[in-house]
């Protein structure tokens, strides 16, 4: 295996935050409640982000380990009750000095329950999101394009509130690997 594959997992986990702070929910609620605030809307995608995260974790704590166009089934249990069950794919291309690597993870969420700022965030899929970041780089790391997409439907309750979220994003972001911390916490 070469070092760009080897760099992979924690290079798509990077593109993280990009993707769930920039996410935008197109809420349909149902009665009795209000809409999703934007501060709920945001635990709701640093929540499936950390979905994401487990998923392509084993259960020793590592990294899931290169790329595989082989279908991984996980079931990635949710910090306050239920689960969340992932079909986690990748795949990885190399064309002169760019190398291209994928993830592609569909989570089906039941009764995921999250708690936090004083209350419990439950989700359910409905169907499920799908999520897919591509991160494409020269050499080793001497330029990086991070791609992603977020889309699906998630049920969501708060207390007496409820509603669905509808995901629906592109989000590209290049890093400056020039960046100490960056470095430091992704490479």
């Amino acid at each position: 295996m070469d070092r760009s594959t080897n760099r992979a997992g924690p290079l798509l986990l990077a593109a993280l935050p990009f993707v769930l702070l920039s996410a935008s929910c197109k809420d349909s609620a149902t009665e009795p409640s209000d809409d999703m605030s934007s501060d709920e809307a945001e635990w709701l995608f640093v929540s499936i982000g950390h979905l994401m995260a487990d998923a392509n974790t084993d259960p020793g704590g590592g990294a899931t380990g290169g790329v595989s166009a082989q279908a991984r089934e996980i079931r990635v249990a949710c910090p306050a009750g239920g689960s969340a069950e992932a079909l986690v794919t990748g795949d990885e291309s190399q064309a002169g000095d760019t190398t291209r690597v994928g993830t592609h993870v569909v989570l089906t969420p039941t009764d995921c329950s999250f708690i936090g700022e004083g209350y419990t965030l439950t989700i359910n899929g409905a169907p499920n999101v799908t999520i897919e970041v591509v991160a494409s780089f020269i050499g080793f790391l001497e330029d990086l394009t991070i791609d992603s997409t977020v889309r699906g439907t998630v049920a969501w309750e708060i207390a007496d509130r409820s509603g669905n979220c509808e995901i629906d994003m592109e989000l590209s972001a290049k890093p400056d690997l020039s960046d100490p911390d960056f470095a430091a916490n992704y490479v």
